[in-house]
């Protein structure tokens, strides 16, 4: 998983915020229980173990991990964890490319891996236009090492896919200069999960 861009990105405030509601929710354990059991020598042993294991990383680990859907809907990320059928339609001699493309995306790290039979794809940037949850934008940069026996050479490119809530996949890449090709891609889902 690599990290990734957002158009509106507020997800630093949001840990921001996180990070504040963390520190007052230990202040107050700490001040209305745990002192107040502390002053009884008895259970001086399992407040100071108490003490040791309530810290406020464990309280916005424990936020981020129950609110993790929540955060994300605020900051208007599309979750997704899916596999999609792939055809790409592309210019050099009209070929229709099979394949299957798994998109996977969280509040801080995304990753996109597309596999057909003839080579793979290594991601190298994701940008996410998350302006309109309606209509997704998903950006995202690649390399491809080529493949010898099918003689495709080493090149770079880019992928647009426009994700909608109805379900209607489609995008369109292009490659670099000395390439010069061109194509779309429509996915069709198989399985996983996608929340708007």
């Amino acid at each position: 998983m690599i990290n990734y861009g957002l158009k509106n990105d507020i997800r630093f405030l949001i840990c921001s915020l996180n990070l504040i509601a963390s520190i007052l929710i230990y202040i107050v354990i700490d001040y209305f229980a745990l002192s107040k059991i502390s002053s009884n020598e008895q259970f001086e042993l399992i407040i100071n173990a108490l003490k040791s294991l309530i810290s406020i990383g464990l309280i916005f680990f424990i936020l981020s991990f129950l609110f993790n859907r929540l955060l994300i809907k605020i900051c208007n990320i599309l979750y997704i964890d899916k596999k999609f059928h792939v055809v790409l339609k592309t210019n050099y001699k009209d070929q229709e490319i099979v394949g299957q493309l798994h998109i996977k995306i969280r509040f801080f790290k995304a990753s996109i891996k597309l596999t057909t039979e003839k080579t793979n794809s290594t991601v190298e940037s994701i940008y996410i236009d998350n302006e309109d949850r309606m209509d997704t934008i998903i950006t995202y940069t690649y390399i491809n090492d080529g493949n010898c026996s099918n003689k495709l050479n080493m090149h770079r490119g880019t992928c647009v896919i426009k994700m909608c809530k109805k379900s209607f996949i489609e995008g369109f890449y292009y490659n670099s200069p000395q390439r010069k090709t061109h194509g779309t891609i429509n996915l069709i889902e198989e399985n996983g999960e996608c929340t708007q």
